[in-house]
């Protein structure tokens, strides 16, 4: 799947766990290693980790990503969680992040949560925003879990129908009474309290 430097070109790879489940039915957490002297050019999607030891010209987007000394990233970097040892030419989109001593970064970070050591080197900006990553949102794991979210929204009944069904044994409210109804009701009332002798003369 991978290639040495100077070999073939990958335009987009997907680094997924095949839908392997572990025996409490979870999605395992295997991590994918770049290892050193490995280049990879194309886009880089994995759900779980991503370890690049060796070179990725192209952007990359996990759940974790570490980039060792050795490692060195030309594109934009899209995770949950990154530490950064190595360099990386693009710009970073992240929930955390953790630059070392040695990390090197020619890019903008936009972050929630930033740590940086003494000697780390940032030559572009650093905005502080919600990370959201939608390349993410549209992988196969991703669009699973959306789906079994939606079918049990659909499932489950909604307060107007529990409503409803509460509602059912309930006695029925008195229809309303409009004004012509109003008016012969009072008429009547009224003449029952007159005497016999005005009712005979009318």
């Amino acid at each position: 799947m991978f290639s040495k430097i100077g070999t073939s070109v990958l335009p987009k790879i997907v680094l997924d766990a095949k839908n392997t489940a572990s025996r409490n039915g979870a999605m395992p957490d295997i991590p994918c290693l770049i290892s050193r002297g490995s280049k990879v050019k194309g886009r880089l999607i994995s759900p779980s980790e991503i370890q690049l030891d060796g070179t990725v010209e192209g952007d990359v987007h996990s759940n974790r990503v570490i980039i060792s000394e050795s490692g060195f990233v030309e594109g934009r970097v899209y995770a949950t969680e990154i530490t950064m040892k190595g360099k990386l030419v693009g710009n970073i989109y992240t929930k955390r992040i953790h630059l070392t001593a040695k990390s090197h970064v020619e890019g903008d970070v936009h972050y929630e949560e930033l740590s940086i050591e003494t000697g780390a080197f940032i030559d572009g900006g650093c905005r502080n925003e919600p990370f959201k990553d939608k390349v993410m949102l549209k992988t196969p794991q991703a669009s699973a879990e959306k789906k079994e979210a939606k079918n049990a929204a659909a499932a489950a009944p909604t307060d107007a129908e529990e409503a409803g069904a509460g509602d059912a044994g309930a006695t029925a409210p008195f229809p309303q009474r409009t004004p012509a109804a109003v008016k012969s009701r009072a008429q009547n009332a009224t003449e029952e309290r007159r005497p016999e002798s005005a009712r005979a003369r009318a």
